[in-house]
């Protein structure tokens, strides 16, 4: 057991439990999203104590070395000083390949970046000098999933310093990338249903096993997996059965949230979807379903991509009014449980603080914090 101060907080971790495990049970505010070293969203950096091996194994490259940690795969081997990522976490260093004159005050700069970039098409991002200095914001005109290079365009009359001079060899030149920016996605309208395509996938039986076949192997799936560990196999196939036969078929039976709520707090690159569309695709296979069937299948789950594909998670939305779900709030129980934790009983009219989005509470010797009065 170790003594651990995260942004002025101060708990004690368990043998075994990871810095982000015990920082939720200690009701802790943290970002997080994957819990498997993937989306970077819980990076940290450590002021004192020591760091394993296998707290900094899954940094991106521009991050090892410089005492930055991934909090899901971090377990205290020491006592710990640790404070949330800054604003300088969002910056990348990248590598110019090649700069065009479009027309106009129209330029094209390709490059490639040191860690992967999550980002879509038509996202606004910001590049700099290797000083940080002469921001120039463009649109990132790529493509993610196909294109080798990065590519951002803008429009600047004038090329500043640090570009105008390496113009006429710009292959090599270092820079930073921030973002991309943070904006509203427009979407494109939602497929008509097709019941005859329902039908020829098998219709409700066999689409179940499909689904249910599917789920089997995402549980298996060392990257998809975390992402359902609060919920069962026979629940998810349920919902997303009828979440399909709703867009598919035309039937709305299903009862749940639109995939951007339900997806709000997951950050998850192009990568990671299309791994999960190409598992789907294999499945799909051993069930003999032709290229075509599965081609327009794979339209309708596609066209929620926007909703789901993000750098950074975002409240719900419900109406007009936005709701944020990585908080704790507090409670009074009305009748007594055991603590997701420990699995102590916690007595009847007992106040407890639980995360908002994953519902863990935790009983009063687990969840034991106290500002820091330095």
């Amino acid at each position: 057991m170790f003594n651990i101060r995260f942004n002025g907080q101060e708990t004690t971790s368990k043998p075994n439990e990871t810095l982000l495990e015990c920082l939720l049970r200690s009701n802790i505010n943290i970002d997080f999203s994957c819990k498997s070293g993937v989306c970077h969203r819980c990076m940290s950096k450590c002021l004192e104590g020591e760091l394993s091996n296998d707290a900094t194994r899954k940094l991106p490259i521009t991050h090892r070395g410089k005492n930055y940690l991934l909090a899901c795969q971090c377990v205290p081997v020491s006592d710990m000083v640790v404070e949330a990522k800054s604003s300088d976490d969002n910056i990348t260093q990248c590598i110019a390949v090649n700069l065009e004159h479009e027309n106009g005050n129209v330029w094209q700069l390709a490059f490639e970046s040191y860690r992967v970039i999550n980002y879509q098409t038509g996202q606004r991002a910001a590049v700099m000098s290797i000083n940080m200095q002469d921001e120039i914001i463009g649109v990132l005109s790529s493509d993610p999933d196909n294109d080798a290079l990065t590519v951002l365009q803008f429009e600047q009359q004038d090329l500043p310093h640090w570009l105008n001079e390496s113009s006429q060899d710009i292959n090599a030149l270092e820079f930073y990338l921030r973002g991309p920016l943070t904006e509203q996605q427009e979407r494109p309208p939602l497929l008509a249903p097709n019941p005859e395509l329902w039908q020829q996938l098998g219709g409700d039986s066999k689409i179940y096993e499909i689904l249910n076949t599917f789920y089997h192997a995402v549980y298996a799936d060392a990257q998809l997996a975390p992402f359902f560990e609060r919920i069962t196999i026979e629940r998810i196939t349920g919902k997303q059965f009828s979440f399909l036969k709703k867009h598919i078929l035309g039937e709305d039976g299903f009862i749940g949230e639109d995939p951007k709520n339900s997806h709000n707090w997951m950050v998850v690159n192009h990568n990671l979807f299309n791994h999960r569309i190409e598992l789907m695709r294999r499945i799909l296979r051993d069930y003999a379903v032709s290229e075509t069937l599965i081609q327009q299948f794979e339209a309708y789950e596609e066209q929620f991509r926007p909703d789901i594909v993000k750098n950074q998670p975002w409240p719900k939305q419900i109406g007009d009014q936005f709701i944020d779900t990585e908080r704790f709030e507090e409670c009074v129980l009305d009748e007594a449980t055991i603590c997701d934790y420990c699995s102590a009983e916690i007595p009847a009219n007992t106040m407890v603080k639980y995360h908002l989005r994953i519902g863990k509470l935790a009983c009063k010797d687990c969840s034991t914090t106290s500002e820091s009065t330095e």
